[in-house]
């Protein structure tokens, strides 16, 4: 194991410790065109079939778009508060994704159930289950990932590598676009909603500029010019500041809180590797919502951190296992330049952690 902050995000995110120092010596963007991504989703389970059933399926493809911003817009298409749209993961959005979403079928009129394209992702009806979908029905995703002009000297470390993330594996840190894709700050956002701190979250928010972001990105929130953010916008429209935070956490299902919360479970597997060794990961840790927990976990790194006890009671309790495998590893030659790289992972665990493995500081998001 290696304890480095080899990518310059690896800090912002908490994640220290990498599984070995090779890399792959070409850099590697994550986009439409080279980074793929499939859900996979017990739909037997659920009942699934084409004739009747509760809640109505449709198939979600998308690229260059967040799931967010595009079930808002389709919200606003078909009728139906946003609230009342059901998926089961966010996807990349610099990535060509598919998913599922879920409508109790009573909201929709059965005429209107037509497929709806848009220039960034198609809606496909697929047919009904009888059941509410729970987070549980995602049995994982699919990855597939090219990697252009790799020669066979880099093939052969790529190989090397992979090999030892199916040996050992890999921290199950939570991946960068956990705390956002331009501005990696979702997980502060959500540190000053847990202080309290309305202000600091106002700046951070509104005024705080990343080197990642585009121009034109910095130019409409210097103007207030909101309307293409989705944050921005409900704190801009709204009066009290008490009600637009409110609103947030709403939207986005509590996503900022979250989000630090997962920033503090990265800053827990740091912890458990620095004491007791990278084999420890091979077991189920709590999140900093687990009170009977805290103690033992997470009282170092609140007391680091200085948030107040008392605000573990605004975080989800679950348990997380510290170590993840990929799973069904390919590697074929799709050209002589080019190299297809497939896996699966189980729910919640994130395929840039497997990237960051495979190429450190070559990993590169702007």
């Amino acid at each position: 194991m290696i304890r480095n902050y080899f990518n310059k995000l690896d800090y912002a995110i908490g994640a220290e410790y990498y599984l070995t120092n090779e890399k792959v010596n070409r850099e590697f963007t994550m986009n439409s065109n080279n980074f793929y991504v499939d859900e996979i989703v017990n739909l037997s389970d659920l009942g699934f079939n084409q004739r009747s059933g509760n809640y109505i399926v449709f198939k979600l493809l998308k690229k260059n778009i967040d799931t967010y911003t595009a079930l808002i817009d389709i919200s606003g298409r078909i009728k139906i508060p946003f609230e009342n749209i059901l998926f089961l993961g966010l996807k990349d959005k610099y990535a060509t994704t598919t998913q599922y979403i879920f409508i109790k079928k009573e909201l929709v009129d059965p005429s209107e159930l037509i497929n709806i394209e848009h220039s960034s992702y198609k809606l496909l009806f697929q047919g009904y289950v009888n059941r509410k979908p729970r987070k549980t029905d995602l049995i994982g995703n699919k990855f597939k990932v090219i990697i252009e002009n790799l020669d066979d000297k880099n093939t052969c470390v790529l190989k090397n590598i992979l090999m030892k993330i199916d040996q050992y594996g890999l921290p199950s840190y939570y991946g960068y676009q956990r705390f956002g894709v331009k501005r990696f700050n979702s997980h502060i956002l959500g540190k000053y909603l847990v202080l309290n701190r309305i202000d600091l979250f106002l700046h951070e928010l509104l005024y705080s500029i990343y080197p990642c972001e585009e121009t034109e990105s910095i130019l409409k929130r210097i103007e207030n010019e909101f309307d293409s953010f989705i944050i921005e916008r409900i704190v801009y429209r709204t009066s009290s500041l008490s009600k637009a935070v409110e609103k947030v956490n709403k939207q986005l299902r509590n996503l900022l809180i979250d989000a630090y919360g997962s920033y503090l479970y990265n800053l827990l597997l740091n912890n458990i590797i620095d004491k007791h060794g990278w084999s420890s990961l091979d077991k189920d840790y709590p999140t900093i919502g687990c009170i009977d927990y805290f103690e033992e976990y997470y009282r170092n790194i609140v007391l680091v951190e200085s948030i107040p006890e008392n605000s573990i009671y605004l975080f989800k309790c679950w348990f997380r296992h510290g170590l993840f495998k990929p799973r069904e590893i390919f590697l074929s030659r799709i050209n002589n330049n080019s190299v297809l790289i497939e896996f699966k992972l189980e729910r919640g665990f994130y395929a840039s952690i497997v990237l960051r493995e495979l190429f450190k500081d070559n990993l590169i998001f702007c």
